[in-house]
Formats: C-alpha cells, structure tokens, sequence
C-alpha cells in the first residue's frame, strides 16, 4: 500500500487519491452517465448514488468473479446493479430489492437504458419480509450479496 501511495504522491500531479483514480479508471458509458446526472437533478439525497469510482470496482469485482446470480440490497436509482450486471457469468441475472416504491419508475426507466438491465429483476419491498417469503431467490448456490443500503 505505501508503495501505491509513494506512486500517487509521485505522478498525480497534487490529486486526491479518488481524483487520481477517478481519472485513470475506465469512464462512464452512456447509461451510466445519465442515471448520474439525472439522480443529481431529480432525486433528493443524490449522494447515495454508488458512483463512477465505486461502480467500476463493483463491475471488476462482479468481472473477477462472474457470478451466475447476484442479490443486491438497495437499489436507489440503478447505477450499481448495472454495474454488478456487467461481470455475471452467461445467462446470469442480478436480483435487486429496493424498499423504496416512489423510486420504481425512475429505477426501472434506468435499467432500461442498458442492454443489462434484461439481466436485472427488480423487487419492490421490504427486503427482511421478503427474503422470508421468497428465499428460493437465493438459490441455486453460488449466489453473491451487494448490500447497497442503510
């Protein structure tokens, strides 16, 4: 770790890490773009938006492992599941479970801004009931876990 931040202090010409990061990482695609500047201008608390920095981890992450099933807690408005959407495994689907209901036209017009968002099931509910009523969800094995919540 001293030897990445001996490089960072180095060579990032006097960046914060994250705007090092941010600028040497791979950028936003179109879909990703616009779900960030429309939850900026639309949704109330837009700083629980996971983010360009964090959504290229969660899709290397997602790319590392190639999961066939993923289930996420905490939908907001979408960026992170079509993050995590771009490493599952072939015929893979991500399942996401948002609390919030007024959010659901907004997260499901995101979705659909990307060929991902086919791979994407989105519950609306309270997610403890739910996983008690529906915990087949989580099967087959090998399911993976993104808690995206509060």
């Amino acid at each position: 770790m001293q030897i990445f931040l001996y490089f960072c202090s180095k060579f990032s010409n006097k960046m914060t890490l994250e705007e090092y990061i941010s600028v040497h990482t791979t950028p936003e695609n179109e879909a990703l773009e616009s779900i960030t500047r429309d939850t900026h201008v639309h949704i109330l608390n837009p700083h629980m938006l996971s983010g360009h920095v964090q959504g290229r981890a969660l899709s290397m992450i997602s790319y590392m492992i190639r999961p066939k099933r993923i289930l996420e807690l905490g939908t907001f408005t979408g960026y992170s599941a079509l993050c995590l959407a771009e490493g599952l495994a072939e015929g893979g689907k991500l399942i996401t479970i948002e609390h919030n209901d007024e959010l659901e036209d907004t997260i499901r017009r995101n979705l659909a801004r990307s060929p991902l968002g086919e791979r994407i099931e989105l519950v609306i509910g309270d997610a403890i009931n739910i996983l008690n009523s529906q915990f087949s969800i989580l099967s087959p094995s090998g399911a993976r876990l993104f808690l995206n919540s509060q």
